[in-house]
């Protein structure tokens, strides 16, 4: 979870220890922000997003991006710090 690999069989675990961890404010949204190689089936995304759903759904917004992981060479420990969202197109 967040910049980190999780196995989709522990995102419930994960989710519940980030989002106890952070100070409760009114009405702030739980972001998710779904990274994925533009060449992962659908499914797997879906099947991601009702993880998600499962471990927290109240005030959520998703934000999905598909990403050419090849050509942005982003298949490494510290991925997350090389890419700039700003420039990312998101898929809704």
């Amino acid at each position: 979870m967040e910049s980190e690999r999780t196995e989709i069989e522990n995102i419930e675990q994960k989710v519940s220890e980030i989002i106890r961890k952070k100070p409760f404010k009114i009405d702030q949204p739980v972001i998710y922000r779904i990274f994925a190689d533009r060449n992962l089936p659908m499914a797997t995304l879906i099947d991601l997003d009702r993880k998600l759903q499962e471990a927290y759904s109240e005030n959520i917004r998703r934000e999905r991006y598909l990403l050419d992981t090849v050509e942005m060479n982003i298949d490494g420990k510290n991925w997350f710090k090389s890419i700039d969202l700003k420039n990312l197109n998101k898929n809704e």
